[in-house]
């Protein structure tokens, strides 16, 4: 946060469409963190099975990658104006209907939803990031934005974990913000004039696919380390409310919050670090750090101790975010043809680990009990980072 103070005051006027999104990423980002408070509960509730919360949990992401499929291969052209409405107007229709939510099909649907219009925001971001910043500032401005992502996610847990208590009413508070989310996006972008970049070439699906695997094999190294650090996102946010409200009840929503702080208050600085020297190191470094505490937070059972590992374990995380989106623009920048297929190809990094990480959780935590997955999930962050440090070729 004293990073954004900062960018404030040196950069001022020129710097403004990057402030203003990042103030629309915000109130998306409360909206967003009330619902990934909420509904893991709301399921544990009407399923009573930790295996089939996890189940229909990682469901959102198989549709998520159903949209980076879609998003990714579409050659008409957009700018980051429709993906953040689209991403707006799904998110209140997803809202709404958990108010009545109480099957299983309905919440099949509302995971639908959300993987939509969570890879929607990704898309607009990657567009937008690409046309407002310069490459020497592609983390430093990441990292702004995801600042203000992270402040949206610390301050939703100790307003959803108060009001889950209370019933569904809690959604419309998410209604309410991602509401005004949209309205501060018509007032800042509504006039905004930039131009779809056409694509030069059309692509039969043969060659579209071809593409999707080169882009892969370029940002490999890239690709592992975002699949890692979501696996540990996918964890906090799927079975982590569910965890500490069976041990913490009302409690649990500052431990949550103790997950968003270090993001908040460390993630602006880390992506200018990163700029500056390795962003490959942070990222490594950061996974590393991530899975030592998140290994130690499931077997501790003291608050105190536990909010200490929460933000120790979101340390290491805040450094990964704005080196990791930082390489993949840097990609953007030496193949603009291909926006759509970088931003496809970490979407699809994203929601297969968010796939993975909850359905197999919510099996580990059914048969071994939710500190053993937390444990397992930290270890293999300290693994993975560890093999990446070692063989990441230095001139990749």
């Amino acid at each position: 946060m004293l990073r954004l103070f900062d960018s404030l005051k040196k950069y001022r006027d020129g710097h403004q469409p990057l402030y203003h999104i990042s103030l629309v990423v915000f109130f998306w980002a409360v909206a967003d963190g009330i619902n990934s408070f909420a509904l893991p509960i709301f399921m544990e509730q009407v399923f009573g099975d930790l295996a089939l919360v996890g189940l229909v949990f990682a469901s959102s992401s198989f549709f998520g990658l159903l949209a980076d499929i879609l998003m990714g291969s579409e050659q008409k052209g957009r700018t980051f104006k429709p993906y953040f409405i689209l991403s707006a107007l799904l998110a209140a229709f997803s809202y709404w209907l958990t108010f009545k939510a109480q099957s299983i099909l309905s919440f099949f649907f509302i995971m639908a939803l959300w993987g939509f219009y969570y890879d929607a925001l990704n898309f607009g971001l990657v567009d937008f990031l690409s046309r407002f910043s310069q490459k020497d500032e592609h983390s430093q401005s990441s990292g702004v934005v995801q600042m203000l992502y992270s402040l949206g996610y610390l301050l939703a847990p100790l307003m959803a974990g108060y009001m889950v208590f209370r019933g569904r009413t809690v959604m419309a508070a998410a209604l309410f913000f991602i509401l005004l989310s949209l309205l501060a996006f018509f007032i800042w972008f509504k006039k905004e004039k930039s131009q779809p970049d056409l694509p030069r070439r059309k692509l039969n699906l043969k060659e579209e696919l071809n593409i999707w695997r080169q882009v892969a094999r370029r940002s490999s190294w890239v690709l592992i380390g975002l699949f890692l650090l979501n696996i540990w996102d996918s964890l906090i946010w799927s079975l982590g409310p569910i965890f500490l409200v069976e041990n913490f009840a009302e409690r649990s929503a500052y431990i949550m919050a103790c997950f968003g702080v270090p993001r908040v208050f460390i993630q602006g600085y880390a992506g200018r670090w990163a700029d500056k020297g390795s962003k490959k190191f942070f990222l490594t470094i950061g996974l590393v750090t991530a899975g030592v505490f998140l290994a130690l937070f499931g077997l501790e059972s003291n608050l105190g101790v536990k909010l200490f590992l929460a933000l120790g374990s979101a340390l290491g995380a805040s450094l990964v975010w704005p080196a990791a989106d930082g390489l993949f623009i840097d990609m953007i920048d030496g193949y603009k043809d291909e926006e759509e297929e970088v931003a496809g190809v970490r979407g699809f990094a994203h929601n297969l680990a968010y796939i993975i990480g909850p359905l197999l959780a919510g099996i580990l935590a059914k048969n071994l009990g939710l500190p053993a997955v937390f444990l397992i999930y930290g270890l293999s962050l300290v693994f993975g980072g560890s093999l990446m440090a070692l063989f990441w070729p230095a001139s990749q």
